[in-house]
């Protein structure tokens, strides 16, 4: 017995929705933007004071500018946004 056309096609359309269902569900559970960028960076602290208490050294502050300028004119192409989160980021350059 062979199914209608539409049968398949409704079939074929809903693993995609499925999959955007679940991926939706996932992200109700996730707390306020808010909060995860409180929990991220609180967390991003001692993460990052782990190499310089173990003596990495620093990274020259004309190599951060370098990197944020290169990185924001690749970004560029991809997106306008990406400005919003480098902008922050150059003053976190560490000063000589």
């Amino acid at each position: 017995m062979s199914t209608p056309e539409s049968v398949t096609e409704s079939r074929s359309l809903n693993v995609p929705l499925r999959g955007l269902v679940a991926i939706e569900r996932l992200g109700d559970k996730l707390p306020h933007p808010f909060w995860l960028f409180v929990v991220l960076s609180v967390l991003l602290s001692p993460v990052s004071r782990g190499p310089a208490a173990a003596g990495v050294p620093r990274v020259s502050p004309k190599w951060v500018t370098f990197a944020l300028a290169i990185t924001g004119m690749a970004s560029h192409m991809a997106s306008g946004a990406a400005y919003v989160v480098l902008v922050p980021l150059g003053p976190a350059a560490p000063v000589p």
